[in-house]
């Protein structure tokens, strides 16, 4: 069990490197061998200095995933799986002020840019690529259409 000041000192150099979700954060310092007492004071002293902030992580992690091309069901999937509340996860989707047609459009063109479709079994993979990536059947179309007439 570390000394709590010294763990203290730890956690605020992790911050001071990466934002963390309070799911991660907690589960960093049990790795660390944190009590349960200690946690809750870090925890709580950070949060009310906002150094950990989870509005903030869910800001920087839609930012991201929108950077790398993923659609609002894609963002949402994995945000789950880390256990980031669902309801910050949606401002932060609203915030970003993301036009999801276009943005489905722009991973369509970088990953096929403009070559034709020869079959249905092509078309297939295309559709079944842009679903993993989070877009939906709108968005998808409006991306392979939009793409096919010019």
């Amino acid at each position: 069990m570390p000394e709590t000041n010294k763990l203290r000192s730890t956690a605020l150099a992790w911050l001071g490197r990466q934002e963390y979700s309070l799911h991660k954060f907690c589960e960093k310092l049990k790795k660390y061998e944190a009590t349960e007492e200690q946690i809750e004071l870090i925890l709580e002293e950070f949060c009310q200095n906002n150094w950990l902030c989870e509005q903030r992580y869910c800001d920087a992690y839609v930012r991201g995933r929108v950077n790398k091309g993923q659609g609002k069901i894609r963002i949402r999937a994995d945000a789950r799986t880390k256990r980031l509340d669902q309801d910050i996860v949606s401002e932060s989707l609203n915030k970003a002020e993301v036009d999801w047609f276009e943005q489905a459009r722009a991973t369509y063109d970088k990953r096929y840019g403009d070559k034709p479709i020869k079959d249905i079994k092509e078309k297939a993979k295309r559709l079944r690529f842009m679903q993993y990536r989070g877009f939906t059947m709108d968005e998808v179309n409006f991306a392979m259409n939009n793409n096919d007439d010019e």
